[in-house]
């Protein structure tokens, strides 16, 4: 992958965090999740905090997501990217990631703006609305210099946002945003509460 390549995919996670714009929680319960994954009773302040009336951001995909989850996702933990857009009104924590071939660039988003926001913001694009495991979600494909799908989920704070560039593949519209929900999935595993 060319180093164009790589600006070009930086540049559209931080293009969709600014197209909205236009740290963990504590559980000392013991209990753990249906996938087996205990809660974090660690309280970490937000990297970033903005102006507004907004939640705080305090699932931070940087520092919240084990290196054991991103290579689940098909990531490279090595790869990690800071990519953040703290804005005056909201947040966006944003962290990247190659896949080990070096074939996708995966940022992974949580910010405090709303999924009615990203929707609104969006419509008359390619947008799929479905639920997700019980959460409104919404995927967009975009591609003018390549193959990209953005899913957006909307937690508690506002939303995860994933965005995937995948590079020198052949595959048809369709198929762009395919296992999206299982990369999502994983990471919603480490929402701390009241996220």
């Amino acid at each position: 992958m060319t180093v164009t390549r790589t600006i070009g995919a930086a540049a559209i996670v931080v293009a969709v965090a600014a197209s909205v714009a236009g740290c963990s929680g504590d559980d000392d319960t013991g209990e753990v999740s249906a996938t087996g994954q205990a809660p974090t009773s660690e309280v970490r302040e937000p990297r970033f905090t903005d102006q507004s009336a907004r939640p705080d951001v305090i699932f931070d995909p940087c520092l919240d997501i084990p290196d054991e989850a991103l290579v689940e996702a098909g990531l490279d933990p090595s790869t990690k990217a800071y990519e953040d857009y703290p804005g005056p009104d909201r947040t966006f924590l944003i962290c990247a990631f190659m896949s080990p071939p070096a074939d996708a660039y995966v940022g992974i988003a949580s910010s405090n703006s709303t999924y009615d926001e990203y929707v609104a913001k969006e419509a008359g694009n390619d947008l799929r609305e479905y639920e997700l495991d019980g959460r409104r979600a919404v995927d967009l494909r975009s591609g003018t210099s390549g193959i990209n799908c953005t899913l957006t989920v909307e937690i508690g704070i506002g939303i995860l946002g994933l965005t995937r560039d995948l590079f020198e593949r052949d595959m048809t519209r369709e198929q762009w945003c395919d296992g999206m929900d299982d990369i999502a999935r994983i990471f919603l595993n480490y929402l701390p509460e009241g996220a």
